[in-house]
């Protein structure tokens, strides 16, 4: 488990980027999926009826794949 407030930039670029799966909650710590590998996974826990699909378009535009959990 990562927190990602408690590492520099740096370490947040590298732990990112080396990473073949993400998984959290809604919240801006999912920003760093920007430095995530095409073909890494995404798996957003977010109620559905939020319909927030931020995170899904940066991992789109990145080359991810995405799963939601829905957080109800």
């Amino acid at each position: 488990m990562i927190y990602p407030e408690k590492l520099t930039f740096a370490e947040q670029v590298r732990v990112f980027s080396e990473a073949k799966c993400v998984a959290g909650s809604s919240g801006a710590a999912l920003t760093n999926i920007i430095y995530c590998m095409p073909e890494s996974t995404l798996v957003c826990i977010i109620p559905s009826i939020q319909k927030f699909y931020t995170y899904s378009t940066i991992a789109g535009i990145v080359g991810m794949r995405t799963v939601f959990l829905d957080a109800k």
